[in-house]
């Protein structure tokens, strides 16, 4: 329980920093992406980019699998944080 309340000012600062703009999510988790194609998603068609929230929970769920440490961290945060997003308030 002690860790979740540490943990808790940094997500609703995630929350204060992307509940302005979905989109301004949307292509950080874009972005991310892109990034992680080569190592990650080398299974998936050239030039795919996820267009809905489903399809970015899949794409960094591949990235946590098949990602290095700092991926499979970033990933997590980001799919916190589009649940969180995503379940409005």
């Amino acid at each position: 329980m002690q860790r979740l309340r540490a943990v808790e000012p940094w997500y609703n600062w995630l929350v204060e920093t992307y509940a302005n703009s979905k989109s301004d999510l949307d292509a950080e988790i874009a972005s991310f992406v892109e990034k992680n194609r080569a190592m990650c998603l080398w299974f998936a068609p050239k030039g795919y980019l996820p267009a809905n929230d489903a399809e970015r929970l899949v794409a960094l769920a591949s990235i946590e699998r098949h990602g290095d440490r700092e991926a499979l961290k970033r990933a997590r945060e980001l799919t916190d944080l589009l649940l969180r997003l995503s379940k409005g308030p």
